[in-house]
């Protein structure tokens, strides 16, 4: 038989599974889809109704696994990782699809979707399906019959499931275990490392860390700035004898370099946002320090307008949780100044003393088990 599955998250209830429709045969056309973040309406066709529409119109037949997803930020690299590649790896993993020949369709009848965003979503989904990308649009002179498809990612995001988890603490179907899965089935694809080397060389009485800092780009939404970033891997440097200190910028790396980069990581050290999203591709027994975020005048918080630091971020609170072997540490006695009224240019001053002591409380909790052996 041919399947429709649909991940009903309209109507979702704590520990139920998604709905699977057999008699959905088909679908005549991908309709427009509904508000609501990524969430897409299913339109309901048995057999005859399909008969009764197409008539004798020539129709394709699609036997791949078909993803279908409206994107809900596609400029922003962390939103398309959390907010579209996560939400499609859920689907076919609770349907026992993850290892099927997928394709993705992405709703492509707006004007955002740029060449640029176009890029960018391509090379983030790599993550769920080796296929080349298709918009919607290419669909609009053809009846398609789809063998799988998975739509109605609505509250399987980082975005709009972190929205109903912070409004009702409700806890999000689904999510426990699928993050290292989703995790171990990149790494598998991608032929990237299970495990890190133990963080010290016993033998040769040297460190074998790995770190790396990450900058965000002068063109990011909100820029912010870590002022002394040459003076902070300068010292960590010097401090941890042959330890490896890399300064990078997710906007001028390519997604996949980034994943390998960060598979072979041990210590991420980068500002609070969605440029920590990629730190779900950190290997077990990694390490994340990032300063807490300076709230100001602007923002959308209960501390606006205080000139606060915010002591835990949604992105560790909501995103990183899901790794429980992954250690990450916000701090807020750094020091950071911020432009009255905006969200974007804010620097800071992470002092070196302060991240080689959370560095240090790091390696002294080590649980050898989550590394290679030596």
């Amino acid at each position: 038989a041919n399947f429709v599955y649909l991940v009903d998250s309209s109507e979702e209830a704590d520990g139920a599974a998604p709905k699977k429709m057999p008699r959905l045969h088909a679908l005549s056309r991908l309709f427009e889809p509904g508000s609501g973040g990524v969430q897409v309406p299913m339109v309901e066709l048995d057999i005859e109704t399909f008969r009764d529409h197409v008539g004798a119109t020539p129709w394709a037949r699609e036997e791949r696994l078909h993803l279908y997803i409206q994107q809900l930020n596609p400029f922003n690299a962390g939103h398309v990782i959390g907010d579209e590649a996560w939400p499609m790896f859920q689907g076919m993993f609770h349907f026992g699809l993850a290892d099927y020949d997928s394709q993705v369709i992405v709703e492509d009848d707006a004007q955002y979707l740029t060449e640029h965003t176009y890029t960018l979503s391509q090379s983030i989904y790599l993550t769920v399906s080796q296929n080349p990308l298709r918009g919607r649009t290419s669909y609009s002179d053809e009846v398609v019959c789809f063998r799988n498809l998975i739509a109605g990612f609505g509250l399987y995001g980082y975005g709009s499931g972190a929205a109903k988890y912070l409004k009702d603490r409700t806890p999000i179907w689904g999510r426990a275990g699928i993050m290292q899965a989703w995790r171990s089935f990149i790494f598998s694809n991608l032929n990237l490392p299970l495990l890190l080397p133990r963080p010290y060389n016993v033998a040769e009485n040297r460190y074998a860390l790995r770190m790396t800092i990450v900058l965000k780009h002068h063109s990011a939404w909100h820029p912010s700035f870590i002022i002394n970033h040459a003076q902070l891997a300068q010292a960590l440097g010097d401090e941890y004898c042959g330890a490896s200190v890399g300064v990078v910028c997710w906007f001028t790396m390519p997604f996949l370099d980034q994943l390998a980069l960060l598979a072979r990581t041990h210590v991420m050290i980068s500002l609070p946002g969605s440029d920590i999203m990629n730190a779900i591709f950190l290997n077990d027994g990694a390490l994340l320090v990032a300063p807490c975020r300076k709230v100001h005048s602007g923002m959308n918080s209960e501390l606006a307008g205080t000139d606060a630091f915010q002591p835990r971020s949604e992105e560790v609170a909501l995103w990183l949780r899901h790794l429980p072997a992954l250690t990450a540490v916000e701090y807020c006695n750094h020091r950071a100044g911020a432009v009255k009224g905006s969200m974007s240019n804010v620097t800071y001053h992470l002092d070196p003393f302060d991240v080689q002591q959370h560095i240090d409380r790091w390696l002294f909790d080590l649980d050898l088990t989550l590394y290679a052996p030596a």
